[in-house]
């Protein structure tokens, strides 16, 4: 499994780009967008 699911998650459930969406359902993987 992975340590940030939050992140696997996002970009599996969500259209948009992960880095247009700087938090996730997960605390463990909020992290910054990526410019």
């Amino acid at each position: 499994p992975s340590p940030k699911p939050g992140i696997r998650f996002r970009s599996a459930a969500l259209p948009y780009p992960i880095s247009s969406q700087p938090f996730t359902l997960d605390p463990s993987a909020n992290i910054p967008p990526v410019d």
